[in-house]
Formats: structure tokens, sequence, C-alpha cells
């Protein structure tokens, strides 16, 4: 029923907005990518690095540079590493839960507060470059 919703959403979207079959084909292969992650399928790697590699073109082209480093500098090199785990059966040792101190709940909030501040200001020397502290904000809490 999801993947239902989300495709009629796409179609929408893609009409809506007059994109084109290329952004259409990105954000279905987004939706596919999380379906087969959630179904346990080794098939979600290639589904998302369509979807990663398509969406730092689409980045690039509509001047989101940090978006286009997240996708091609972070994303691409962690789908790999997820593949290769996932390919050799690495399981991991079980891991405690703990919860986050106030104290380092505020240190984390600080440093990404930072670094949102410094890659926005980083990226708003790019003449091109699209809403630079949105884009840095999405960056630093995707990382």
């Amino acid at each position: 029923m999801w993947l239902l919703l989300f495709c009629a959403m796409a179609v929408f979207i893609t009409i809506m907005t007059k994109d084109n079959l290329f952004g259409f084909f990105v954000f279905l292969s987004g939706v596919l990518c999380v379906l087969l992650a959630a179904k346990g399928s080794i098939f979600n790697y290639p589904m998302g690095a369509f979807n990663t590699l398509g969406y730092a073109y689409l980045s690039w082209e509509n001047g989101l540079y940090g978006e286009w480093g997240l996708n091609l500098f972070f994303y691409c090199p962690t789908m790999v590493i997820g593949f290769m785990l996932w390919r050799k059966h690495v399981t991991g040792d079980i891991v405690k839960m703990r919860r986050l101190t106030p104290k380092n709940a505020a240190l984390i909030a600080v440093v990404c507060a930072l670094c949102i501040a410094g890659l926005g200001f980083a990226l708003s020397f790019i003449p091109t470059q699209n809403t630079p502290y949105i884009d840095a904000a999405t960056n630093v809490l995707s990382v």
C-alpha cells in the first residue's frame, strides 16, 4: 500500500512540477531502495546507488553543492562498505543501548550549529550555490 501511495505521489509531483523522467526515476529509486532495505534485500544497494548518483547529479544541476558532496563523498562510500559487509554476512556484536546525557546532547547541538555555520559560510562563496545555510544544515545533520 505504501509503495503504491509513494509511486502515485511521485507521478503527481512529477506532473505538477513539470519535472523530467530522470527526476521521477531518481525519486522512485529512493522509495524502492528503502522498501528493499526494509525487506532485507541486498538489491537495495544497486537501487540506492542509482538514487545516490542520480540525486548527486540533480543536486549539481540545481546548485546544491553541499547535497552533491554529501551524496558523492558520504553516501556512495558508505553504500559500498554496507554492500561489502552485507555480502560477508557480518553481524557484529550486540550493542547495549544507552541514553544520550543532557551534557552530550548540548555538546552535539553546539558542534552541529558550528559546523552548519562554517559549511554555510564556505558554501556562500560559490556564486551559483542556492540556499547555502539550508544546504549546510541538511548536510551536517545527515552526517
